[in-house]
């Protein structure tokens, strides 16, 4: 799969796409990895150990409401990722964005090298959405948003695996902002993506 073939306008540069999952979307069958478990820690420490961050930055992470999941199997630490649930950015120049109630944007995910291949990420991404949920209020539909550059195709992958929908594509504009691109067959998703984030939609 060529990521960067998307039959975009020449003035669009690809840069990354973008994928969703609501509650009520369908959720994909995983076999069980025995010994594969996932938490959300809290503790500042056991945090920067893993994402190799300083405690003062996980704590400045976390106080804006950014929740880290952190994976082991049989005890071992093999990756992390995080949840955002009120404010978040992406983007080499980084561009912030707010969220609303009910909504997340997933991000910052890692599985440790020795590790990779085993399919730890999707598993990792579905237990963050049942976890999100069962913490949610249950009348709050929960939307998810999670992005990738164009060149990921590991990311690419295992969000499929996952179940997350793909919404269309991250642009860089020749005003240097960002743009949406989206499928034919997701253009509500796709508004709701652009507004999400802040940036312009492109039919």
């Amino acid at each position: 799969m060529n990521l960067k073939n998307q039959n975009q306008p020449s003035e669009y540069e690809p840069a990354g796409w973008l994928w969703t999952w609501q509650v009520g979307d369908p959720l994909p069958a995983l076999f069980p990895i025995a010994g594969f478990e996932v938490s959300a820690s809290t503790s500042t420490a056991e945090i920067a150990r893993a994402v190799a961050e300083s405690e003062n930055s996980v704590q400045a992470l976390l106080a804006e409401g950014h929740r880290a999941y952190l994976t082991r199997s049989q005890g071992q630490p093999v990756g992390f990722g995080w949840c955002a649930t009120q404010t978040a950015q992406f983007g080499p120049k980084p561009h912030r964005f707010s969220l609303a109630d009910g909504q997340r944007y997933l991000w910052g995910f890692a599985t440790y090298p020795a590790f990779r291949g085993r399919g730890y990420y999707p598993r990792l991404l579905q237990a963050i959405l049942q976890a999100e949920t069962d913490l949610s209020n249950p009348s709050n539909v929960l939307s998810f948003w999670i992005l990738h550059t164009v060149d990921n195709l590991a990311s690419a992958r295992g969000i499929a695996k996952a179940g997350f929908q793909r919404v269309g594509t991250i642009v860089f504009l020749a005003d240097g902002k960002f743009g949406l691109t989206i499928h034919h067959d997701n253009i509500d998703r796709g508004q709701s993506g652009a507004a999400l984030l802040g940036i312009r939609l492109i039919r």
